[in-house]
């Protein structure tokens, strides 16, 4: 005991106080027990991305776009553009809505009845994609005659109001118009030109 108590002394007084940190020379043979944890045993990673994983899904924003680890090190096989457009489509358009809606209900008011706010989404590159996919089928309606220059222009190329000009229909060549009137076996006037398609006057 009195040898153990002499050695923890001498350590002490070799290594304590304004000798801590100095090093030590020990014998070959003798085994070195760390007391404490180094930097990379205090760093946790699982709680680092625990916290991480946490914090974007309460702000829903993918982790991987703001380089977190959690995102980086991530299983998901999908590309910088594709987290965007998910972003974009999911957490952003949800808080354009919700806002939206509440300055329409608490300031839309104010400057008439019927008013309708919300946020002009035409230029967002990341909802391009998802604006072609929405309009196709006004757009093939429109090849096929059967949507209005004006709802053409409006609601697919985001052009300006012709008026009462756009109200018509554009019918291919290869579909000949029929009135209502020949389906009760009246005849039928004004046929279109072969080759040229037939402007059809529809009111809105």
């Amino acid at each position: 005991m009195e040898t153990a108590t002499r050695l923890k002394l001498a350590y002490a007084s070799q290594f304590g106080g304004e000798q801590r940190g100095m090093p030590a020379i020990v014998d070959g043979d003798t085994e070195v027990t760390t007391l404490s944890f180094n930097l990379r045993e205090l760093e946790f990673p699982d709680l680092r991305d625990q916290s991480e994983s946490r914090i974007c899904a309460a702000a829903g924003v993918p982790a991987v776009m703001v380089g977190l680890h959690v995102g980086v090190k991530s299983d998901i096989r999908a590309t910088l553009k594709e987290y965007r457009e998910y972003f974009t489509e999911t957490t952003l358009s949800a808080k354009w809505r919700a806002y939206a809606a509440a300055l329409t209900d608490q300031l839309a008011s104010e400057f008439g009845e019927g008013i309708r706010l919300r946020f002009d989404t035409s230029q967002v590159r990341a909802l391009q994609e998802q604006r072609r996919d929405e309009v196709a089928p006004l757009a093939e309606a429109f090849a096929r005659g059967a949507v209005t220059v004006y709802e053409y222009r409006v609601r697919v190329l985001g052009l300006d109001d012709l008026g009462p000009a756009g109200d018509v229909l554009l019918v291919p060549s290869t579909v000949a118009p029929v009135a209502p009137a020949a389906l009760r076996g009246a005849p039928v006037s004004g046929a279109p030109a072969d080759g040229a398609p037939a402007p059809l006057p529809v009111g809105r």
